[in-house]
């Protein structure tokens, strides 16, 4: 095996997130390997003003990457399958798939709360033709524009107002902690996280999904396990269908033996149930291959008993409308919450930070909440951590702007003021958070300054300080007379966090002296010692300090 490995990737942040990933997971395996990131530029990255399906589609993308691999510049390269064309040229191949993460599209808008919320006309931006096909099939009255470059561009987009919401996959964001923008996620998550459906839900890492009757569960494997989010999802409708049947609700079940004729029927309603479901939800469903086995069984009974067709659309039928029922339920709630959380957070106009008030990870016990988290009993395991608060202020060294601020980090629940976060890839660790509004940073920091505060406090510190500057600017550029006559003007640089002063041009100030900003003393104070340091200066003392020294020599 070679001991130098060079990795081939774009430029986005995405993309070399991506390829980090999969160099640090290569040095994890074998600690002596050199591996170096090689950054090349594709057509794709090139041309931004034309959607993708007019100039050649996803092989932009990726055209570049294989010629290096073909010649010998690179040794692999990492891309999003999502974002593969199906055609792998000769020579090369898929050496490698990752554990999958999130699955989402993310529905992302400053304005309105879910798709459903959009008003007819809206714009809503996307670059795939798949997301097109599904909008539109969803909302026909929306307007879908192309949407072209990074996370970061999109979202500015959005922000400019360029459109009135955009499509984007939920892992770019996760991964590159901007999940906080995130407004809408397919609620089936929500009823297996919240337990909501009519049985409990166990997602387990294993490889069989069923619905017990005697226990009255739903265990299928974790989401991570499925190719994709539509596979994943498929088989949940599937055994939610199922489900359905126990007594007390459609009383459709009776325990029957492996392949058996009634056995059979039930697949037949689990499959097509969860086919006309998967279908309300723009989502692809495909047949399992082990109801495969039974189709001839379903058209010998078909030939033998004309009704059973005709009784057996009428159970899927009510199985099918008890999901959908149940689904469309959660997802009006959860537009509800949204849209509530939005008219505070408009009303109020104030963010929320999240201050880390205990960590723990593999060296502390744990058990209890791991228990919790693999029950999937998110509300017990929130009520548990928040027993390790003890009571102090805010830590400034680990206050953030978002609760997510490490890969693999992953917000488990939240509540009005405490939110936990669990990462699994080191370890498995717990991080207990207590939430402030952006007031309560602002008062810490009068109280006790920016000298061990994270990047996020010491950005409100900044924005505090450009806006008290503002006041005094509009009342009166502060002026400084030096010692020898000659005047300074002075303004706050916000990105600098400086005090800049010079002589006035006419049309901007120059930043001949560059003072730190200091954010324990108020705007006065940090003006007054400017003012201390410019007149201690050998330059401005002139005339002044000349006639001192003469006085002195005639004595």
């Amino acid at each position: 095996m070679k001991r130098n490995l060079t990795i081939g990737t774009r430029r986005s942040q995405l993309a070399l997130w991506q390829a980090n990933y999969v160099a640090e997971a290569l040095r994890r395996h074998d600690p002596e390997l050199t591996v170096q990131l090689q950054h090349i530029v594709t057509q794709g990255d090139k041309i931004l003003d034309v959607p993708l399906a007019r100039i050649g589609g996803k092989g932009l993308f990726t055209t570049e990457l294989e010629q290096r691999l073909l010649d010998g510049t690179i040794d692999l390269a990492v891309h999003s399958l999502k974002d593969l064309p199906a055609d792998v040229p000769d020579g090369l191949c898929l050496a490698a798939i990752t554990a999958r993460h999130h699955v989402h599209d993310a529905f992302v808008s400053n304005t309105y709360a879910s798709l459903e919320a959009l008003p007819a006309g809206a714009r809503i931006g996307t670059s795939s033709l798949r997301r097109k096909a599904q909008l539109l099939h969803t909302r026909p009255d929306l307007f879908v524009a192309d949407l072209r470059g990074n996370v970061d561009t999109r979202l500015k987009k959005l922000d400019d107002g360029q459109y009135d919401a955009i499509i984007l996959a939920e892992a770019g964001l996760q991964r590159l902690g901007r999940a906080d923008r995130i407004t809408q996620l397919l609620p089936v998550d929500t009823m297996i996280r919240d337990k909501l459906w009519i049985c409990p839900i166990k997602p387990k890492h294993q490889d069989e999904a069923y619905y017990s009757i005697t226990r009255n569960e739903i265990i299928v494997p974790e989401k991570e396990q499925f190719q994709s989010g539509e596979a994943f999802y498929g088989t949940l409708f599937h055994e939610m269908v199922h489900s359905t049947g126990a007594e007390g609700v459609l009383d459709r079940l009776q325990p029957t033996s492996f392949g058996s004729k009634e056995y059979a029927r039930e697949e037949l309603v689990a499959e097509l149930g969860s086919a006309l479901i998967a279908q309300r939800y723009g989502m692809t469903k495909h047949i399992k291959e082990d109801s495969c086995a039974y189709l001839k069984g379903w058209l010998d009974e078909l030939k033998e008993s004309p009704q059973f067709i005709k009784t057996t659309l009428l159970d899927v039928k009510r199985a099918s409308s008890i999901v959908t029922q149940k689904v469309d339920k959660i997802a009006q709630e959860l537009e509800q919450n949204v849209t509530e959380e939005q008219e505070n957070k408009h009303s109020t106009k104030e963010r929320i930070f999240y201050a880390s008030v205990a960590y723990l990870q593999s060296t502390d016990d744990t058990t209890q909440l791991d228990e919790l988290k693999d029950k999937g009993d998110y509300k017990g395991l929130l009520a548990l951590a928040k027993e390790y608060y003890d009571g102090n202020g805010m830590d400034e060294q680990h206050t953030f702007a978002s609760p997510l601020q490490n890969r693999g980090d992953d917000l488990l629940i939240e509540d009005k003021d405490f939110a936990v976060v669990y990462n699994g890839s080191v370890g498995g660790t717990y991080d207990i958070m207590l939430k402030y509004t952006e007031q309560e940073v602002r008062d810490h920091i009068r109280r006790y300054g920016t000298d061990h505060a994270s990047d996020d406090v010491k950005e409100v510190a900044k924005d505090m300080a450009a806006e008290e500057f503002d006041v005094l600017k509009h009342q009166k550029l502060p002026m400084f007379e030096m010692p020898n006559g000659k005047h300074l003007f002075v303004w706050y640089n916000r990105e600098t966090d400086t005090l800049d002063a010079g002589p006035f041009t006419g049309t901007d100030i120059p930043d001949r002296h560059r003072f730190a900003y200091d954010h324990c003393q108020s705007m006065e104070a940090n003006l007054q010692s400017v003012n201390e340091k410019l007149g201690e200066m050998e330059e401005y003392q002139g005339e002044v300090q000349e006639e001192s020294y003469i006085s002195g020599l005639h004595r």
